[in-house]
């Protein structure tokens, strides 16, 4: 198994045009439903009170925090008064525009949102 840039680790050049054609064309669904995404609220909202109670518990102020698949960044930007810098990636750009909106609107300054 190699590293690649930009798509997960594959196993022959097959898997890895597979691979490719899979994170292209799911970006392209997560851009296509993000504004509808971010309108909608957490399904469970007691299960995610508790993940970010979990969560936060094992933040403290000098760390540096990765999430991967960070949606709109809800999560991030809930955690950022805790930690010193959160790096949030996702596949989709319309995601990562609507959480960096956010940031703004919110004055969050810690949260670096990339693809």
């Amino acid at each position: 198994m190699r590293r690649c840039r930009g798509y997960h680790a594959t196993y022959s050049e097959s898997a890895k045009v597979t691979t490719l054609m899979t994170f292209s064309s799911d970006s392209r669904f997560w851009d296509r439903i993000a504004p509808r995404y971010a309108r909608n609220s957490v399904s469970d909202e007691a299960s995610y009170a508790r993940k970010l109670a979990e969560t936060a518990a094992l933040m403290g102020p000098d760390m540096e925090v990765l999430e991967i698949g960070c949606g709109t960044g809800t999560t991030a930007l809930h955690h950022a008064g805790r930690v010193a810098h959160i790096r949030a990636t996702d596949i989709s750009a319309g995601m990562l525009t609507i959480a960096r909106q956010k940031a703004d609107a919110a004055g969050i300054s810690n949260v670096t949102f990339q693809r």
